[in-house]
């Protein structure tokens, strides 16, 4: 969910604008979200075999196969 608040000295907002940011904070939250996915895939590959058969191994090779924009 997106939390934005505006003001402005008159009151007045632009709707333009306000859309522009807030789609400019959804992108921004998506492409978090998918360097957080990255990230985590990237350390979880670093893992032994061992490690990720601590974690459950098919669990551990089913989230590498994702691509980082599937959750």
């Amino acid at each position: 969910m997106v939390d934005i608040t505006f003001s402005s000295r008159n009151g007045s907002h632009k709707p333009a604008q306000i859309l522009i940011l807030v789609w400019a904070k959804m992108a921004f939250d998506v492409v978090h979200e998918w360097r957080r996915r990255y990230r985590s895939r990237r350390e979880l590959a670093s893992l032994s075999y061992h490690e990720r058969d601590d974690i459950g191994a098919g669990d551990a090779n089913a989230e590498l196969a994702k691509p980082f924009w599937r959750e």
